[in-house]
């Protein structure tokens, strides 16, 4: 009498394995990403903000803002 459904438990294991093996890749692709990195500031931006402050000048500021923008 076990003999008989021996094929079928197997099947309904493959199955169920294979049915939790994609809910938990759903899960892992809905939830598992991480967040990524906030980009740190523009090269721009630490120029503004070293003028701002008056560690560099305006004439270095000037110089230093085409070095960046112009790409020399």
């Amino acid at each position: 009498m076990a003999a008989g459904h021996g094929w079928g438990m197997l099947i309904a294991a493959l199955a169920l394995l294979v049915l939790w093996g994609g809910v938990i890749a759903a899960v892992v692709a809905a939830f598992g990403t991480r967040p990524r990195a906030t980009p740190g500031p523009t090269a721009l931006q630490v120029l503004d903000e070293r003028l701002a402050r008056g560690d560099i000048g305006v004439e270095e500021y000037s110089a230093r803002r085409r070095q960046i923008v112009d790409g020399h």
